[in-house]
């Protein structure tokens, strides 16, 4: 009855979206940022969700598609949003993994090695956060200090992720 949406356009807040829709056993519909497709709203009408979680700011799902959602389906509708990709990440951990005790990190400008990250952060019931080949943002760094988990998992290589606690410059 939990359904989780994020946007089809850009990868990042997808991928901290998978690990959400998993841990509630329910889909990860796709959107565009300005636009709630055919297929989505039609999903949406015969899963008749009790709560929708939208991972993404205005900016990559609009105020306009989060208020068609809330239309068609009459749910509890919630927005996990914030000022970057990583943040968006961030804040998805610390509302809806803050017991985890793993997480994964992956790249947040390359999609490939983190959607295979995905069935590992379900596995462990773990959220993804993202990262970069030389620092960590300060957003992900936070997360993982709060979180304190006792396993970490960095999926890719050093071309794309950091195992280095390094903030990047704000």
């Amino acid at each position: 009855k939990q359904v989780v949406v994020a946007s089809g356009e850009l990868f990042s807040d997808a991928l901290s979206a998978g690990p959400l829709a998993a841990q509630f056993g329910g889909p990860l519909l796709l959107v565009r940022s300005g636009e709630l497709p055919t297929a989505t709203a039609d999903a949406l009408r015969v899963l008749a969700p009790d709560s929708v979680i939208v991972v993404g700011g205005p900016a990559t799902v609009s105020d306009s598609v989060l208020a068609e959602i809330q239309a068609i389906t009459g749910a509890q509708t919630t927005r996990v949003g914030g000022a970057d990709r990583y943040e968006v990440a961030a804040n998805v951990t610390r509302q809806f993994f803050a017991q985890a005790d793993a997480a994964v990190l992956a790249s947040g400008l390359v999609f490939p090695d983190a959607l295979s990250g995905t069935p590992l952060a379900h596995a462990y019931g773990a959220p993804i956060l993202l990262s970069t080949a030389t620092c960590s943002s300060p957003h992900t760094t936070a997360a993982i200090s709060v979180l304190a988990p006792a396993h970490k998992f960095f999926v890719g290589g050093p071309a794309s992720v950091t195992s280095s606690t390094t903030q990047c410059a704000s």
